[in-house]
């Protein structure tokens, strides 16, 4: 996943912000809404345009508190988020956290690429209630999301390849596995090595009716760590 194309203006999304300024130019909302920030902040309407092979879901925003706070540790290997609920192994021990990302309040990544700034993503993020929204609407939301803001180039083609219920930590959970081709002009136009990418979003139950998000993103050019995703997600903890 692309981490160097975003260019903050005014405010960064931990501290509430609901759009940045992108690549191209143009705001792009944030999916769904910084945990860090209060319920009342927790409102504003993402845009409605979808990216191939996605669907448009309603407005984020919840009104389920964010989840207690607690000791944060944002240093791999392991990852303690409290706002999120949520405890994770990072998918590579050298993770990095990623400032100003346009979608998930936290946001890792571990370069793969230097000359195009490709790397190894994950991340994670309170929601909060479903509102009437299933599992998948709310995943193929964000994923649409993550498209839109540029994560992926320009034009990628989007495949989903697993969308289904499971548990994680005895909770109940859901699971979204995509494939995502790069589009050749983009490949073309960044030199990069990278021709698809595999994407994984799980949405954990961590209180009865509130939802957090978790993510990890793996380019073919760090294909080895693929086999790893399964092992990580059944490691999620909720807290």
């Amino acid at each position: 996943m692309l981490l160097a194309w975003a260019l903050l203006v005014g405010c960064a999304v931990l501290t509430g912000c609901t759009t940045v300024v992108g690549g191209s130019g143009r705001a792009v909302p944030t999916g769904f809404p910084p945990s860090s920030a209060p319920s009342s902040a927790r409102s504003g309407a993402p845009g409605t345009t979808t990216a191939p092979g996605t669907t448009t879901a309603p407005s984020t925003g919840s009104t389920t508190t964010a989840p207690s706070t607690g000791r944060v540790d944002f240093r791999c290997p392991t990852i303690s988020y409290p706002y999120a609920g949520l405890r994770f192994r990072c998918i590579v021990a050298r993770m990095q956290r990623v400032r100003h990302d346009p979608i998930w309040p936290l946001s890792l990544g571990h370069v793969v690429e230097k000359r195009s700034g490709w790397a190894v993503s994950a991340g994670a993020g309170h929601y909060g209630a479903q509102n009437g929204r299933s599992l998948r609407m709310i995943t193929r939301y964000v994923r649409a999301e993550m498209i839109k803001a540029g994560e992926y180039g320009a034009a990628p083609t989007v495949r989903t390849v697993r969308a289904g219920r499971i548990r994680v930590d005895h909770a109940p959970a859901f699971v979204l596995q995509s494939t995502i081709h790069l589009s050749a002009s983009f490949r073309k136009k960044t030199h990069t090595r990278v021709r698809l990418e595999k994407q994984w979003i799980v949405a954990v139950e961590i209180a009865p009716h509130d939802w957090s998000l978790w993510f990890v993103s793996i380019p073919d050019i760090a294909r080895s760590l693929w086999p790893r995703v399964r092992q990580d997600i059944a490691s999620i903890r909720v807290r």
